[in-house]
């Protein structure tokens, strides 16, 4: 289901709350005439009273002579209704009007207290109706008075008031929404730009950026989120892009072997002890390709997190004990001892760390300089239940530009060695890896004359 879009949204939105504060304020509005048309006529009703009882009492010996002033004074009064009694029920004076009004004032008249009180009744229709005891004025005999006013005039008023402002409301809604969709539109310019220059962005135009300077405060977040995006996306092309060139680079050495090899056996019969060479040179090639497919498939299952660790206990001294007693003939041949202080119980996978040290200790006796020793220190590091491992060999110092790199794929250190057979340039890369599938840190410092790979792995 297609969902509507945000400036569609956004003026509903508006429309919406146009028309609920519209309403709250038509019906307060509306309360508060029709409050006002009540003090009106609460107020006129009030005086009418103060006149029957002024009326009745200049002529307190002739009620007739009171009701006829009193009748003079209401002329001209369409729609008020007047009962008068005295103090026993008796009726003195009623209008003009339906009975069924008559009677209700009067009973209303009966039952008036000392005060003048006023009411609003909803029967048979909304009226005020004011009522007025025997106290209501000082001097004029004991009559009890109640007057209603007709209030469809002002109903009128109030129904023809609503009518047109809910026409108003129906207008300045659509007016209004109109406007607001205008104004969303508008107001999401910024965001179609960013639409706009995303859809130019592709893998041979990853450097474009969005300036952020150009964007509305609410949108620089999303667009520096985007341009972090871009950022990563361009190092992950570039890195492939360098990952291919030096895979395909890797690979063109071995095959380039394998083929000169094969051209120069096939050129002319040859003794078997040369074809016996040739395969043997072969088989090295063969596995030269075989380790480098075995760990990129490493490094691949790295990179997804696919590496299983068997994490368990043991010594990690005697791990690093057995992988130097490995690389000892190399070491005597490079005339490089080793010295090793400290030991301590680590949890992990015993296959993998072993594979770790070995990387580290054979990319160390590689680099060190004949008749140096290779420090290999075990120690308890400053943050809890973790231990530092550090592997130092005396040996060129690596720059700070290089440094920063020496656990990318394929990367060497010394250009020289570049294409050299005697490793893949992955070792570094696959110790990060194990490293980071335990959860652990690794980075190198270099400074003339030492080099240092300091690693974090979880204590036992």
């Amino acid at each position: 289901m297609r969902r509507p879009s945000i400036a569609l949204r956004l003026s509903l939105l508006f429309a919406v709350a146009v028309v609920v504060v519209f309403t709250a304020f038509g019906l307060y509005f509306e309360r508060a005439v029709g409050h006002h048309f009540d003090v009106l006529d609460a107020a006129e009703l009030r005086g009418k009273i103060e006149i029957a009882h002024r009326a009745f009492a200049l002529a307190s010996n002739s009620p007739s002579a009171g009701a006829e002033e009193l009748s003079r004074a209401l002329l001209g009064h369409p729609g008020l209704a007047m009962v008068v009694t005295d103090a026993d029920g008796r009726d003195l004076f009623v209008s003009a009007g339906d009975r069924p009004l008559l009677d209700a004032l009067r009973a209303e008249a009966r039952s008036a207290g000392d005060r003048l009180e006023t009411r609003i009744v909803f029967a048979p229709v909304r009226r005020v109706v004011v009522t007025a005891g025997p106290n209501a004025m000082a001097g004029a005999p004991l009559l009890r008075v109640a007057a209603t006013k007709d209030s469809h005039e002002h109903e009128h008023f109030i129904a023809e008031l609503r009518r047109q402002f809910w026409t108003a409301i129906v207008i300045g809604v659509l007016a209004l929404g109109g406007l607001g969709a205008g104004i969303a539109r508008w107001s999401l310019r910024p965001v179609r730009a960013i639409a706009e220059k995303a859809q130019s962005i592709s893998a041979n135009q990853l450097n474009s950026r969005i300036d952020v300077g150009t964007v509305p405060v609410e949108l620089r977040e999303l667009v520096q989120a985007f341009n972090g995006m871009l950022d990563r996306l361009a190092q992950d092309f570039q890195r492939l892009s360098d990952f291919s060139a030096d895979l395909a680079h890797e690979l063109r050495t071995p095959l380039s072997n394998l083929v000169t090899q094969t051209q120069v056996a096939l050129g002319k019969p040859r003794e078997r002890r040369d074809y016996e060479d040739l395969l043997a040179s072969s088989l090295e090639e063969f596995d030269r390709m075989s380790r480098i497919i075995g760990d990129m498939l490493f490094m691949a299952k790295a990179d997804k997190g696919l590496i299983a660790v068997r994490a368990e206990p043991h010594d990690l001294r005697e791990t690093i004990e057995r992988v130097i007693e490995y690389y000892s003939v190399l070491a005597e041949e490079k005339k490089v001892r080793f010295a090793i202080s400290g030991t301590s119980e680590v949890l992990g996978d015993r296959g993998l760390l072993e594979r770790l040290v070995a990387n580290l200790v054979s990319n160390a006796v590689r680099h060190a300089q004949s008749g140096t020793t290779i420090d290999v220190t075990i120690t308890a590091a400053a943050k809890p239940k973790t231990i530092r491992l550090d592997i130092a060999n005396t040996g060129p110092e690596i720059p700070a530009t290089r440094l920063t790199r020496i656990f990318d794929r394929f990367y060497r250190a010394d250009p020289s060695r570049h294409g050299s057979s005697e490793h893949t340039g992955l070792g570094l890369a696959i110790a990060r890896s194990i490293v980071t599938a335990h959860g652990g840190e690794i980075h190198a410092t270099s400074s003339a004359p030492r080099t240092t790979f300091t690693t974090f792995l979880p204590a036992a």
